[in-house]
């Protein structure tokens, strides 16, 4: 079962592309790549990397949840490493069907593991906030 955990709304915006944090998660989506063994990209949450691995859309509009698996560096995984493909032939999907599947990302080697996240629209956090442009004329 995954946790659930609140982050700024505009996380999971469509937003304005170049204004961060707006869309981050959107951006990070792999189910398309993950049976190619890569991901889009890691969100780093409480100083562990995670991949999103997919996302629920609905009302009132937009993201209402970004699923994610923690990346645990392929030397330091305990258990047993799959491919995509391997882990269909043999798995019902499920709630942990993407653990233990080998993915790269940036270069470096990576297996989701047991962890799951489940990021969902919180309060503005206000580290993210842009000072308003004063009208000089």
């Amino acid at each position: 079962m995954s946790i659930k955990v609140p982050v700024d709304p505009r996380l999971m915006s469509d937003g304005m592309d170049g204004r961060a944090p707006e869309g981050q998660l959107r951006k990070l989506i792999s189910c398309s790549l993950i049976p190619e063994g890569q991901i889009r990209g890691a969100y780093k949450h409480n100083n562990r990397m995670y991949a999103i691995t997919g996302a629920m859309y609905g009302p009132p509009g937009g993201m209402q949840a970004a699923y994610a698996q923690v990346l645990v560096p392929l030397e330091r995984y305990g258990g047993r490493v799959y491919t995509y493909n391997e882990k269909s032939a043999t798995d019902i999907r499920g709630e942990h069907f993407y653990t233990g599947i080998k993915v790269k990302c940036g270069g470096t080697w990576f297996v989701l593991g047991d962890e799951q996240l489940q990021f969902v629209p919180g309060a503005r956090d206000s580290r993210f906030d842009v000072p308003e442009q004063l009208v000089l004329f």
